[in-house]
């Protein structure tokens, strides 16, 4: 594999072609709760600061991956 071609050496020139560039969704601030949440639409029943949504920049609001807490 030729330096130029590694991962770590495009990721620091901002080429992203062929990769995926992923970042945290921000929670919004939610007055009912008094906490900051995201909507998981039901799939996630419990509270946790490891629950997480990974989304595109350029799409914030199309979720790509999501991880939750579920009760048992």
């Amino acid at each position: 594999v030729r330096q130029e071609d590694e991962m770590l050496t495009r990721f620091k020139a901002k080429d992203f072609s062929r990769m995926t560039y992923l970042i945290n969704k921000p929670p919004r601030w939610n007055e009912q709760v008094g906490a900051y949440v995201l909507n998981f639409n039901g799939r996630v029943t419990m509270a946790s600061v490891k629950n997480f949504q990974l989304v595109t920049p350029e799409e914030p609001d199309r979720i790509v991956l999501q991880f939750g807490r579920v009760g048992k």
